[in-house]
């Protein structure tokens, strides 16, 4: 047995020893692939005429790559594997993200890639593979895009601010000259956080379709609730009011146990901005006419002690669409780590 006391070590040899340390750690790299498979099945309420629908399907196969190349400059990477045609642009519109992000001070960073558009709501924020149903804004944003951000985060780290230009999601090409310019704040008081960001979406050169977007999320041990609201206003489109196009949602999470989570959501989005047959109207996510309900609850199942890498969900949820559907889901969701570096 080794003795336990430790060798003295001169200032030198140790410092140049932490430095090769710290050479050798710098760089690292965690892959992980991330899979759903769900069976389903909709039926429709009241109507002969459209039968059920029932099988089963791959929902998601991510990969995810992220790591460090030095202290201060880090990148991510998230693929979506199940793009039919591998052309490079249809390849690159099925990546989510890919930037590097540097460190230039101890409360700033800069990020420039293929990054998430800061747009707040706390059902935006969720991992697509973690959402089981979508509010009719949600399904339908475009939520990746290329550009450049700054980040400010406090001491503490409880509060950002980042300030973003990105292409625009209404941009039809690339070097299209429609940007996106975002403001996103990100807070963390305890029991309340919040994702609160301005907007301000290039539908055409010089018009603009600007969001205020709240979210807000609620912890009271063992349960949590995030309250959505998300106002969309085109100045100069002739508008019906300020809050004719909004959307709404509240999800609801009880934690039963390390195992087991139970929620409810429901959601309403409507856009009287505009009328029902306009052409071409200036927001194609919640088109106008719109007033969409969306209801539904379900419970989670983590089998692994102490690790969410395999989770085996349930779920239905219905709408006020004609025929009414009923949709009842089982799946499951693992993921996979290919690779981790050592993070001792």
């Amino acid at each position: 047995m080794q003795d336990a006391t430790p060798t003295p070590t001169p200032a030198s040899t140790a410092a140049g020893s932490e430095d090769k340390e710290n050479k050798k750690t710098d760089f690292r790299i965690n892959i992980a692939l991330d899979t759903r498979l769900d069976g389903q099945v909709t039926a429709y309420s009241g109507t002969p005429e459209k039968s059920t629908e029932l099988g089963f399907a791959g929902k998601f196969i991510t990969l995810v790559v992220d790591g460090s190349i030095t202290e201060n400059l880090t990148y991510g990477y998230r693929q979506r594997l199940f793009t039919k045609d591998l052309n490079p642009t249809s390849f690159f519109n099925a990546t989510d993200w890919l930037y590097l992000k540097y460190r230039f001070h101890k409360n700033f960073t800069f990020t420039a890639g293929k990054d998430v558009i800061a747009i707040g709501g706390f059902e935006y924020d969720m991992n697509p593979i973690d959402v089981y149903f979508y509010s009719m804004y949600c399904n339908n944003v475009t939520c990746y895009q290329l550009g450049l951000s700054l980040t400010y985060m406090d001491n503490k780290g409880n509060h950002s601010l980042k300030a973003q230009v990105t292409n625009s999601p209404f941009s039809t090409g690339a070097y299209d000259g429609k940007f996106a310019y975002n403001l996103l704040w990100s807070g963390n008081m305890g029991w309340f956080k919040t994702l609160y960001s301005v907007n301000m979406v290039e539908r055409e050169r010089g018009h603009f379709l600007n969001y205020i977007a709240l979210g807000n999320r609620f912890t009271w041990n063992p349960v949590t609730i995030d309250l959505d609201y998300t106002n969309r206003y085109a100045v100069g489109e002739n508008q019906r009011g300020f809050f004719s196009d909004f959307s709404l949602t509240c999800m609801v999470t009880c934690t039963i146990s390390k195992k087991f989570n139970i929620f409810l959501k429901g959601g309403y989005d409507r856009n009287l901005g505009q009328a029902a047959d306009t052409e071409d109207p200036y927001d194609p996510m919640v088109v106008p006419g719109s007033k969409y309900f969306i209801y539904g609850a379900g419970v989670e199942f983590f089998p692994i002690k102490d690790k969410k890498d395999l989770r085996v969900h349930a779920f239905w949820y219905s709408d006020n669409s004609k025929p009414v559907p009923n949709t009842f889901n089982i799946g499951v969701r693992w993921r996979i780590k290919v690779f981790q570096s050592d993070k001792s």
